[in-house]
């Protein structure tokens, strides 16, 4: 869904595409404020398009927003709402993860967080499998969100043999086993390709290992719970993945830091903002590091950029860095979305250059 919703907007440049972000609670009674807000900000975002746009160009947007108002059911809120509309376009997704209460009017719509909504590595899955079946879920943080009721999952084992003689053999048994994991690894795969995500598994070493052998991509397990999880809590399984997730995002980080100490060895790392936006639109960006919840409204002036605190004012590009991101992977480079706070000593942004 996310990923279908960012290939939709990115391309699409118009004047009046407006974005509405804000963050929503999961359970009840939190929720039920989530409902006030998003009416609040559907006004002031109609309030804003008939002061900035002439009423007779925004009557289909105006219907748009007004249609979205009545479909969006905050009983099934994630952790953050993001709302897309313009004349033709009328969408919304729930994200995973909070995100800034914002609005935004401009030729473009804002997608970075639809972005790291895929990057959200606390968003991710727990495969627990045993000899007999194997259950997906869907995890944030520490705790389990739902059971992945979709291509074949839960998934039981029915590949066996009632012939006393085959089953005598321990290559048959293996045979049978493996070729199991392999129909659950085709269905896991099939999961990925549709919501991309990282996977943590729970289950015996036996299991495990065979899996990696014959999985036809090992790059989303991060980590191994092992053992029989089979009776133990959904509450207890989610907080052991969580401690693996954990250390995996930390190694991430340290990579990444390592990755801006050897770019600054070679005069390659870029921090101020108009050097960084001038590079991407030059193709040389190898790398974009920014931290999760940096946004920057901007004027963009005879090719300087002029940074500026609010972005409802007249010329201002509400989020340069939503600008960069998106330039940034039109010209095939990499985005790193890195914690609050870890990209201070360089203005909370920085590029790693090609060259």
């Amino acid at each position: 869904m996310i990923k279908e919703t960012l290939k939709k907007l990115r391309d699409v440049r118009a004047e009046g595409c407006v974005s509405i972000l804000l963050p929503t609670h999961r359970t009840h009674p939190d929720n039920k404020r989530d409902f006030i807000l998003l009416r609040n900000m559907l006004n002031e975002a109609k309030e804003r398009i008939l002061q900035e746009y002439d009423k007779r160009q925004v009557p289909e947007t105006l219907a748009n927003l007004e249609e979205l108002a009545e479909r969006i059911d905050p009983r099934y809120n994630l952790d953050g709402l993001a709302i897309y509309l313009n004349e033709e376009i009328c969408e919304y997704v729930r994200l995973p993860m909070p995100v800034e209460p914002r609005i935004i009017l401009d030729k473009t719509f804002a997608t970075r967080d639809l972005l790291r909504a895929l990057d959200q590595i606390e968003n991710y899955y727990i495969l627990r499998l045993s000899e007999q079946e194997a259950h997906l879920f869907g995890a944030f943080t520490d705790r389990i969100i739902d059971e992945c009721i979709v291509n074949n999952f839960p998934h039981i084992n029915e590949l066996y043999t009632t012939d006393t003689l085959k089953a005598s053999y321990p290559t048959v048994q293996e045979n049978y086993h493996k070729e199991y994991l392999n129909r659950v690894d085709k269905d896991l795969q099939q999961v990925l390709r549709e919501e991309p995500g990282l996977v943590i598994i729970a289950g015996a070493d036996r299991n495990y290992h065979y899996f990696l052998e014959i999985t036809d991509d090992k790059r989303p397990i991060i980590g191994h719970l092992p053992g029989n999880w089979d009776e133990e809590s959904l509450v207890n399984l989610a907080q052991e993945s969580w401690n693996l997730v954990q250390y995996y995002i930390w190694q991430e980080s340290q990579k990444s830091m390592e990755q801006i100490g050897d770019a600054i060895s070679k005069n390659r790392l870029i921090t101020s903002l108009g050097d960084i936006w001038s590079a991407i639109l030059e193709g040389r960006g190898d790398t974009l590091y920014v931290e999760k919840s940096y946004f920057q409204p901007a004027i963009l002036e005879d090719g300087l950029v002029i940074a500026v605190d609010r972005e409802d004012q007249p010329d201002v590009v509400p989020d340069l860095v939503d600008e960069m991101i998106e330039f940034q992977m039109k010209h095939g480079g990499k985005v790193s979305f890195m914690e609050d706070g870890a990209l201070e000593e360089f203005g909370r942004i920085a590029l790693k250059t090609r060259y």
